[in-house]
């Protein structure tokens, strides 16, 4: 989790919110206001890969009252699907919630454990979630058939901060095993 807070005399805490419903928030932890204006936590209590979480921020007073609260960022959810005509379809929940909204997707593949650093594909942001399929085909006669994905989501121009910022989904891994064929009938 990283914010950017601005560094108001006013505010003396932060309180960081969680929900894994993108509803129902409640406090995991309590931050001290920064020397600098960025807030970096580790929420180590969580399974991203197998929910979302959506977060907030409220600034405190010395009395503990709200001054501000956040928007909501909620991570990116990353299943993944192989196809019988050797494809893997990739399916992820939007990012929300930036301030300049998100502007596309940038599609990351390992093979065999080597990350490609230049993303596979780009897709744009739709109001519905996200949807990608990789023609695999090509890696399966010189590769171990070990497929590792991540989505980052890219912010688009807008923020009236002039932040432009990226978010990364969980890293999904999918083993493709070599099919073999055995004859019933041998001449």
């Amino acid at each position: 989790f990283v914010a950017y807070t601005d560094p108001s005399p006013a505010v003396k805490k932060y309180l960081l919110m969680r929900a894994s419903d993108g509803v129902t928030f409640s406090a995991i932890a309590t931050l001290a206001k920064p020397t600098t204006t960025t807030i970096t936590y580790t929420d180590n209590s969580v399974t991203t890969n197998n929910k979302s979480y959506s977060y907030k921020l409220i600034a405190t007073d010395s009395c503990g009252n709200a001054i501000k609260t956040s928007n909501i960022g909620t991570t990116i959810l990353l299943g993944t699907t192989f196809n019988t005509d050797v494809s893997i379809t990739l399916r992820w929940n939007n990012y929300g919630d930036w301030l300049g909204k998100t502007e596309h997707y940038n599609i990351y593949r390992a093979v065999d454990g080597v990350l490609n650093t230049t993303p596979i594909a780009t897709v744009p942001y739709t109001d519905t979630n996200g949807v990608y399929t990789d023609d695999i085909a090509p890696f399966l006669t010189t590769n171990l058939g070990i497929f590792s994905y991540y989505v980052e989501a890219v912010e688009s121009a807008g923020n009236i901060h002039g932040f432009t910022d990226t978010s990364r989904s969980n890293i999904k891994k999918v083993f493709v095993y070599p099919k073999i064929f055995i004859p019933n009938a041998f001449t």
